[in-house]
């Protein structure tokens, strides 16, 4: 199933100007969901990933690029490749704002190898979760004038990321008791990380960060991750009370 998302994903990027006069028009009533906690089951069965109790995993899946469905009252998924008003294929920042709504939607349908594919033309109801989550993230934080040491500082977190997804993939390495940083396939390179999943740099990039996820991911708390990687104590307390004097005070 895993490999038949993927490759539905794919072939929906590149298709859909190809398939425009091939699809059947319908009306789909349904949740938005987050495609890969519902068909991997890692947070658990089919209940345990919708609703508002799901919302924030969902927003982050989608912000991370995992395709965006659409689950009708029928249990059929509905992968969403298009979005009213977008003449873009639709992808996790599009949907953000309709991620874990109910919604009755009009649009085509497409069908290729077992998967169901829905560009959506009009959202004729929309309704919102009974209850607006709270949403918080975490990040790395270091505050910095210096570009020479928050490129430093990027290579401590990376240690992190690196040790946390080698244990998520059963990659993990301990040597004499030591837990090994194992690189990654594929992994992000400094500009992006600096760019979009770590809060450091100066004083006003960090601001520039947090009110980047404020604005679209709607986080309502922020939880500064300050000491990670083999940081020397002096350069976090460094570090935190920079963020406490220059950082803070933005967001009161």
């Amino acid at each position: 199933m895993f490999r038949k998302l993927a490759l539905g994903a794919g072939f929906a990027l590149a298709a859909v100007p190809a398939l425009a006069t091939e699809g059947e028009r319908v009306r789909i009533t349904g949740e938005m969901i987050d495609t890969w906690c519902y068909f991997s089951g890692v947070m658990g069965g089919p209940d345990a990933v919708v609703g508002s109790a799901h919302h924030t995993c969902a927003l982050w899946c989608a912000a991370g690029g995992i395709p965006v469905g659409m689950l009708a009252d029928d249990g059929t998924v509905y992968m969403v490749i298009k979005w009213q008003g977008s003449a873009n294929v639709a992808d996790g920042e599009t949907l953000l704002s309709v991620q874990s709504h109910r919604l009755s939607a009009d649009g085509l349908l497409y069908q290729r190898d077992g998967i169901n594919y829905l560009v959506v033309e009009k959202v004729v109801a929309d309704v919102k979760p009974k209850r607006t989550p709270r949403i918080s993230v975490q990040r790395p934080v270091y505050v910095t004038d210096s570009a020479a040491e928050m490129r430093d500082v990027v290579e401590h977190a990376r240690w992190n990321m690196r040790v946390t997804l080698s244990l998520r993939h059963h990659k993990e390495r301990v040597e004499k008791g030591v837990a090994i940083a194992v690189p990654g396939e594929s992994e992000p390179d400094m500009d992006t990380l600096l760019e979009h999943m770590l809060i450091i740099g100066t004083p006003d990039s960090c601001i520039r960060q947090v009110k980047r996820l404020r604005e679209q991911v709607g986080i309502t708390h922020f939880n500064g991750n300050f000491w990670f990687g083999d940081l020397e104590q002096k350069r976090v307390l460094r570090s935190m009370e920079r963020f406490a004097r220059e950082v803070m005070p933005a967001f009161v």
